[in-house]
């Protein structure tokens, strides 16, 4: 399962990360609501307890783009809402996000800077927050540095630091 951290981000914070693509124009894509950007299966992100057919994000809406740059480095800019679902309840929450966040290619994988309020989660064994024994969703507000080894296998946080707010999405859901 590909590695995400999801950031819809204010635009005008956008301008500050241009700079970092090299050679090229970056390769634009929108996001359009009702996109489903990820379904995690029970006990991935959260407790089988709380979610025991797993959760979906559906991004609801708000303008943001997605920029591929020639180097490897991605950017995501804007601000919107994802939905987080929980399958088997159907209970939901939107949850309102803005930032940034700009993924560097590695020899092993990429490092994540975000800035703003993003949606993380954080599976089994990864670094982070909480009990790393167990999956994680949070909503972290502030500035968040990761780095993701062996993204070709699915990738693992190998490190995670934060300043700022911490909300679980998994206590709000269940």
């Amino acid at each position: 399962m590909r590695r995400i951290l999801v950031v819809v981000v204010v635009a005008a914070m956008g301008a500050v990360f241009v700079p970092l693509g090299v050679a090229g124009k970056p390769e634009q894509a929108r996001v359009e609501p009702g996109t489903v950007l990820a379904v995690y299966p029970a006990g991935l992100v959260c407790s089988e307890l709380v979610a025991p057919e797993g959760f979906q994000w559906t991004f609801v809406g708000g303008p943001t783009t997605d920029r591929l740059f020639d180097n490897g480095r991605f950017m995501e800019s804007g601000n919107g809402a994802i939905e987080v679902t929980n399958i088997a309840s159907g209970e939901s929450v939107v949850i309102p996000l803005h930032g940034s966040i700009v993924q560097i290619p590695t020899d092993t994988g990429f490092t994540a800077h975000t800035g703003g309020a993003v949606l993380v989660s954080l599976f089994p064994g990864d670094a982070g927050p909480g009990d790393v024994s167990t999956g994680r969703m949070y909503v972290i507000t502030g500035h968040i540095v990761a780095e993701v080894d062996s993204i070709g296998a699915g990738g693992a946080f190998s490190s995670f630091a934060y300043t700022g707010q911490l909300v679980d999405v998994c206590a709000m859901i269940a």
